[in-house]
């Protein structure tokens, strides 16, 4: 497992929590809600079957998130870099969902102020 991002230092304990622990809620679950960005972290890890695949958690202060969603995951790092432009951070994201034009389901996000 590689980090790549984050948006703070973690403890040993949040780190686990954001990216190994068992209870973590998969977005794809939350579609239409607003979630809070208190901390998040993007990293790689292997899949099942072997495939290094880009992941990211954010946690709202109780509740982690947890998506593969390449389009979920590039379009908050767009709204992050646009709000680290303006010396601030992105406090909160709805989660959209989407569909391709091959008629495959995936997930966004918008920023929400």
């Amino acid at each position: 497992m590689v980090v790549i991002n984050k948006s703070a230092e973690f403890t040993p304990e949040e780190l686990y929590k954001m990216v190994l622990a068992p209870n973590g809620e998969k977005m794809t679950n939350h579609v239409g809600e607003v979630i809070s960005c208190e901390k998040y972290v993007v990293y790689e890890d292997v899949d099942g079957n072997g495939e290094v695949r880009k992941v990211m958690s954010i946690c709202d202060g109780e509740t982690v998130y947890a998506t593969n969603s390449p389009t979920f995951i590039r379009d908050f790092e767009r709204i992050r870099g646009l709000m680290e432009s303006l010396d601030t951070v992105p406090h909160h994201v709805r989660i959209e969902r989407g569909t391709s034009k091959n008629g495959r389901n995936f997930i966004s996000c918008v920023y929400v102020d």
